[in-house]
Parts: C-alpha cells; sequence; structure tokens
C-alpha cells in the first residue's frame, strides 16, 4: 500500500471530497512519472476527472519509479476531518504524451 502525500494542498480535499460523494470511496488513479526540484517524483490523478489528487510519497518513489506500472488503485477516507487516499496494486505506466488538466 502506497500513501499519496500532498493531499492537503491547494484544492485536493475538495477534489477528495467531491470524488467521494460522487463515486464512493473506491477510485482508479494515473500515476505520472515527473520531477520535483530536481528529483524523481511521481504525480497521482484521478483517472475519470484527470485531476492531481496527490504526489506517491517521496519513501515509495524509488520502488515505483522504475516499474512498469500506470495505472493504481486506491481508496478515499476521512479521518478526523482530513481527507486521505490510500494506493494500491499499480498496473502500468500511463504514455507520458497524453495531457490531463492540473488541479491548479
Amino acid at each position: 500500500m502506497y500513501k499519496t502525500a500532498g493531499v492537503t494542498f491547494e484544492s485536493r480535499q475538495q477534489i477528495l471530497e467531491d470524488i467521494y460523494n460522487k463515486s464512493g470511496p473506491f477510485i482508479r488513479a494515473w500515476l505520472e512519472k515527473t520531477t520535483y526540484d530536481s528529483e524523481p517524483a511521481i504525480k497521482v490523478l484521478e483517472q475519470s476527472s484527470g485531476l492531481q489528487i496527490g504526489w506517491i510519497a517521496k519513501v515509495d518513489v524509488p520502488e515505483l519509479y522504475d516499474k512498469p506500472c500506470q495505472e493504481i488503485f486506491g481508496e478515499i477516507g476521512n479521518f478526523e476531518g482530513r481527507w486521505y487516499c490510500k494506493l494500491k496494486s499499480p498496473i502500468l505506466w500511463r504514455n507520458p504524451t497524453a495531457r490531463f488538466q492540473d488541479s491548479k
């Protein structure tokens, strides 16, 4: 299981709540390889909307970055008023030329 980092930044708490209210707790997400501060990083994009819901936690990036995974299953929940997303079961890496709307 992988922690989704950055879920309290920007409008991501509202995005997670909206996804949960519309679709329930289980989601499919895309993983997108990128860099952040010149370090390898992986964005987590909710599949149906393409909105960024967070990042793969920095400690998990080395494990996943070189694996051929693209799609991942997850679960959204709320603990003490904060939305979170746990990810599991990576599938295949997404086509890097595909474009999705960013949550900014």
